[in-house]
This record gives C-alpha cells, structure tokens and sequence, in this order.
C-alpha cells in the first residue's frame, strides 16, 4: 500500500507541476516618475540617458539608473514620433510638422525642418540621410542630411504615412494609407516598385531578406524586396498597425484584435498566438526567449518566445502603446498614463511552484498504473533553447516514479 501510494503522489504531484499551478518570478519596481503628458513614442536608451517625447509637447532626457530628468527640450507641440539616435544626436518629430535633430546631452536643438503635415513617423538613419514620412501633400517621404538638415529628395504618395520606414542595400522601403508598400532608391528618391496589398499598409521589417509588413485588413505579408510580390499571406483579427519583429525564425506581430502573434517566418504558419485584455499597437521587444509586449488594457506582458506562455504582466495605470527598451536586465516603458516605468527583471524565468498551493490527497489503487501524459510541441520551432521552463520539476516528478516502481 506505502509503494503503490508513492506511485500514485508522484503522479499527482507531476499533473500539478505540469498543469497551470505555477508562477515566475516577478520583476521589481526601480521607479516610476510622471512626464506631464500622455505618451504614444517609445523610449530610446544610451548609455544610462533614457530619452522619451511626450503630448504635452517636450522631449526629456533622464538618467535610466535613477529616473532623474537630465534636461527637458520644449518642442511647443506634442512629439508624436519615437527618435531615433546617432552620435548622441536625436532626430523626432511632432504634431505640428517640425523634424528637430536635438544633441542628447545637453538638450539644445542642432536644427529642425518643418513640413506642412504631421510627423509621427519614427525616423530611421541610412548612409548620412535621416528618412522620415509626414502628412504633407497627402503623404511624403523625405530624406534630409543627417547634419545640416538639408533635403536631399522627397518622394510623394497619394496617403499618409503613419509607419516607420525600413532600409536595406540602397532601398528604403514604406507603407502608405493609399494601400501601397513602396520601394524607392535612397540616393536618387526614384520609385523602383510599388505593390499594391489592398488596404492601409504600415510599417516594414527587413528579416533575413524578406518584408514582412500588416495592414489595416489584418494581414501580415511576407513581400519580395526585389520585386514586391507576396510570398505568403496571414489573416489576422484586426489592423496589423506596428512593426513586426523578427527572431529566431519567427516573425512576431501585433494585432489590434488584442492577439500578438508568433509565425513561422519561412512558411507563414502559426506557432501560437497569446490574447491579452486590449488592442495591441506597437512593437514587441525581445530579450532571452522572452517577448515584451504591451496591450490597451494597461499591462505590460512578459511571454515566452518559443510556446506563447505568460510568465507575468504588470499593470500600468494607463494603456501601453510602446515598445519597451530591455537594457541590461532592466526593463523601460512608458504609457498614456503619462508614467514612464522602470522594472528590474527577474535574473532567471524558471517556473516555481506557488507555497500556498495544497497537495491533493492521493487515492490509493495498488492494481492501477499511472497514465503517462504527453505534452504535444509547437508545430514549428526556432533553434531551441536549453530547456523549457516546466522541463526541470517535470523530470522531477518522473524520477519519483521510476524510483517508486524499481522499489516495487
């Protein structure tokens, strides 16, 4: 009776390991301070300066270690742009349609350049052009220099452009609310194609030589850059308005049917998907197997890469439109709350059982033999990491049992 009991604890206790009665460790709090306004751009990290635009119309620079606030650039109107940074220079625009190139120590304005239309297109750099896109004429792509803030072309559309552009080999590429991607040369500003994906397009990512691009239908498509013909297409829920992202062979997007989405970046196949409680509308950040990911339900996600699992989420007092900057263990993001938040992570993200969970009281059978359960793998996989989280007590409990049958 004591032997065929231990057989059958040690099956309970591998069904409670490897049902959902675990949690992860949880971050820590560093610090939360408050910019004055809502924010919809995303903070930008440089050695220990944390820079974050806001509505209320300034752009700070903080110390990340502290949240102190280094400086404070007033813009005069709301910076709806996350900057990009080279050489300590921040490049941004804002509502009212002023591009700033701003130096990150000390917060004095190198030079701007205004269009007629609003800027909330992040800027990305390219051979010595800051490339941007605005609502003039209905939608223009512009290049500047990057150092004197001179235009080198711009390039017209017949719809805004509301997405961050992506470069590549002389090409920079961008979606247009006219239901184009187009794909110009970055020296001469001269179309090459433009490829027609029959609704809204937003912005492109450049994975291992493919584009991968959503659009206000719901659909990721994975584009040919030389061409821009659809290698594969996949329906979503809702508008595909942010940045996909792309690791270890899967492409991660987000959705405004309140999904984040992992597909095979090679087939464009589900591997999983994780529903949060709101629309999600910017970028996920990625940082060893995990998925950092905001919802508009407030809370900012933590999930594993490979299997789609949440490991925590913290509630923010506002929805989080932002990508989050994952620095050195540290995890920074700000929200419409007006709040930019500091999380230490957590040094390891093996699950733990909880210490309040009881142990059910085991039913002794001597003649019955336990059932072994298998638990099915994603129907695609990135190169594997070492072990998932559930791996390690799993085995555990298996050893109980081998041990409870040999001493049969």
């Amino acid at each position: 009776m004591v032997r065929g009991g231990l057989v059958i604890a040690a099956a309970v206790a591998a069904v409670i390991l490897l049902s959902g009665a675990c949690v992860a460790e949880q971050p820590a709090v560093d610090w939360v301070i408050g910019s004055g306004g809502p924010v919809t751009t995303s903070p930008v990290y440089q050695s220990n300066m944390l820079f974050v635009g806001t509505w209320n119309g300034n752009m700070y620079g903080y110390l990340a270690s502290l949240g102190d606030t280094q400086w404070t650039f007033r813009a005069g109107s709301a910076v709806t742009s996350t900057p990009a940074i080279s050489d300590w220079v921040l490049y941004f625009g804002t509502d009212n349609g002023v591009l700033y190139a701003v130096d990150g120590r000390s917060g004095t304005e190198k030079w701007h350049f205004n269009v007629n239309g609003n800027i909330d297109c992040t800027p990305i750099l390219f051979n010595g052009l800051i490339l941007f896109g605005c609502d003039e004429n209905n939608g223009t792509v512009y290049a500047l220099d990057m150092d004197t803030g001179k235009v080198e072309w711009a390039f017209v559309t017949h719809g805004f452009i509301s997405g961050s552009l992506e470069a590549a080999e002389n090409t920079v590429y961008f979606g247009s609310q006219d239901g184009h991607l187009y794909a110009v040369d970055t020296y001469s500003g001269r179309q090459k194609w433009a490829a027609d994906l029959g609704d809204k397009v937003y912005a492109p990512l450049m994975y291992r030589g493919v584009l991968y691009v959503g659009t206000a239908d719901g659909v990721l498509h994975a584009v040919d850059p030389a061409s821009g013909d659809d290698r594969w297409q996949y329906r979503m829920g809702g508008m595909v308005v942010s940045k996909p992202l792309g690791q270890s062979g899967y492409i991660y997007a987000s959705s405004q049917d309140d999904y984040i989405y992992a597909i095979n970046a090679t087939s464009g196949q589900l591997v999983w998907k994780y529903q949060t409680g709101g629309p999600i509308k910017a970028t996920p950040a990625f940082d060893r197997d995990i998925i950092f990911v905001g919802s508009d339900d407030g809370y900012l996600y933590a999930i594993d890469a490979q299997f789609g699992t949440m490991y925590w989420k913290y509630q923010a007092s506002g929805a989080v439109d932002t990508t989050p900057a994952v620095i050195n263990g540290h995890l920074y993001f700000a929200a419409l709350d007006g709040n930019l938040y500091s999380l230490t992570l957590p040094t390891s993200y093996i699950i733990t059982t909880p210490k309040p969970t009881p142990v059910p009281t085991a039913v002794v059978t001597p003649t019955a033999k336990p059932a072994v359960t298998m638990v099915p793998l994603p129907s695609a996989s990135p190169t594997p990491s070492p072990l998932p989280p559930l791996a390690a007590p799993a085995g555990i409990a298996l050893a109980l049992l081998l041990l409870a049958r040999r001493r049969r």
